[in-house]
C-alpha cells in the first residue's frame, strides 16, 4: 500500500510475471473476478455520485461483496479486517465489536 501524490492511496498488486499495478482496491483468490467486479460496480455507482468512500463504508462494502462472492452471512469473529487511510496510514485491525457494528448494519441494509 502507498499514497500517490496524485492517485492518492494505492494497493499495489504484484502479478507472477513481475508486472506491478495500483488499484483503489483489489481482489485474489478462487472467485477473485467476480468480487473484482462487484468491487468495481460498487466503485463506480459511489464515483458517479461525486463522492468517495468512508473507512465505515469502504468496510461495509468489501464485506459485503466477500459475502455475495461466498455466498454466506460472517460473525465477528469469522473474518478480520484492516484499515489504512490517508490521514492514518499505519494498518489498524479492527475490533469484534467494530466488525459487529459493521454486520449489524449490513444486516439492517437486506
Amino acid at each position: 500500500m502507498s499514497i500517490d501524490e496524485e492517485k492518492g492511496p494505492q494497493i499495489y498488486k504484484i502479478d507472477p510475471a513481475g508486472y506491478m499495478q495500483g488499484h483503489k482496491g483489489t481482489t485474489a483468490g478462487a472467485k477473485e473476478q467476480e468480487a473484482a467486479t462487484l468491487l468495481e460496480k460498487a466503485y463506480k455507482k459511489k464515483s458517479q455520485g461525486g463522492g468517495n468512500f468512508g473507512s465505515e463504508e469502504a468496510t461495509e462494502t468489501v464485506i459485503d461483496v466477500l459475502q455475495n462472492v461466498i455466498g454466506a452471512e460472517f460473525k465477528a469473529g469469522d473474518i478480520e479486517v484492516t484499515i489504512a487511510t490517508k490521514a492514518k496510514p499505519e494498518f489498524k485491525l479492527l475490533t469484534t465489536v467494530e466488525l459487529e457494528n459493521c454486520l449489524n448494519v449490513l444486516a439492517n441494509k437486506s
